[in-house]
């Protein structure tokens, strides 16, 4: 997955956007409590996540990144089960 920096002027924290297969990944660093996490949109608006509701954090943005493409890589899994 190619990541690239969200460029916007109100954002006071840095984010970083990718997409894989209808899926929209965001890592974010959270300035307050020093940590990263993730959300995951679908585009159809059916799948919401964010790692924060599992209490799943990280301490590095690569680390952030490369388990946040893992997660979309098993929703896709489930999916063509069903």
């Amino acid at each position: 997955m190619k990541w690239s920096i969200e460029k916007n002027r109100y954002l006071t924290s840095e984010q970083y956007i990718g997409k894989k297969k209808g899926y929209k990944c965001k890592v974010i660093y959270n300035r307050v409590y020093k940590y990263w996490y993730y959300l995951i949109h679908k585009n159809d608006q059916t799948f919401s996540y964010n790692s924060v509701w599992d209490n799943i954090n990280f301490q590095a943005q690569e680390e952030c990144e490369v388990a946040c493409e893992n997660y979309v890589d098993e929703i896709i899994k489930k999916e063509k089960k069903k």
